[in-house]
């Protein structure tokens, strides 16, 4: 876990519905066993925040945020 204190998850595509729903779901449960109320999805998504039982989730692309990282 990062010292910024959030979980990053990353999935190649989440296009699916399904695939959508379970990669958010996971993250979801480990922020939540974790204590925490943020997180992020690296993808080949579009960006977006959510929020779903009081979790904020980022869905970014994998390409810009390894571009920001330094």
């Amino acid at each position: 876990m990062p010292e910024s204190g959030r979980l990053i998850q990353v999935a190649q595509s989440m296009d699916n519905p399904a695939t959508r729903d379970r990669e958010i779901r996971a993250l979801a449960d480990g922020m939540s066993a974790l204590g925490l109320s943020y997180g992020l999805i690296l993808t080949d998504s579009k960006s977006q925040t959510i929020t779903r039982n009081g979790f904020t989730i980022t869905i970014r692309s994998l390409a810009d945020w390894l571009l920001e990282s330094e």
